[in-house]
C-alpha cells in the first residue's frame, strides 16, 4: 500500500482494517505513533490488527445477555425474590412500618 508523502509514520505506528458502518465499506486506519518517536524508514511494514467480525460481536452480545440474566437471578435470590418483597410490602402496610426496615 502506498501512502502520500505528507503522512509521517513513527516507531509505534499501527494499522488496522475498520468498517465505516456495521456492515459497511472497509478502510485502513493508521495510527501514526508517538510524535516524539523516530520516523519509520520508507518501505517499513506495519504490524496490523485483525478486524472484529460481525460473528464475534454477536457472540459477545449473547455472552453479555447470559451474564446479565445470571446476575439478575442471583440478585433476585439474594434479595429474597418477588415473593419476599411483596410480603415485606404487605406486612409494612398492615403494621405501619416503612418497607425499607423490612427484612
Amino acid at each position: 500500500m502506498d501512502l502520500d508523502r505528507d503522512v509521517d509514520l513513527r516507531q509505534g505506528a499501527s494499522a488496522s482494517i475498520a468498517n465505516l458502518g456495521l456492515l459497511g465499506e472497509k478502510y485502513v486506519e493508521l495510527v501514526p505513533g508517538p510524535s516524539a518517536a523516530a520516523e519509520l524508514p520508507e518501505g517499513t511494514t506495519l504490524k496490523g490488527d485483525l478486524p472484529v467480525s460481525f460473528d464475534q460481536i454477536t457472540k459477545l452480545a449473547r455472552d453479555i445477555e447470559v451474564d446479565i440474566k445470571d446476575i439478575t437471578k442471583n440478585l433476585s435470590q439474594s434479595l429474597g425474590g418477588r415473593r419476599a418483597r411483596r410480603g415485606c410490602a404487605r406486612s409494612s402496610r398492615t403494621s405501619g412500618s416503612s418497607p425499607t426496615t423490612c427484612g
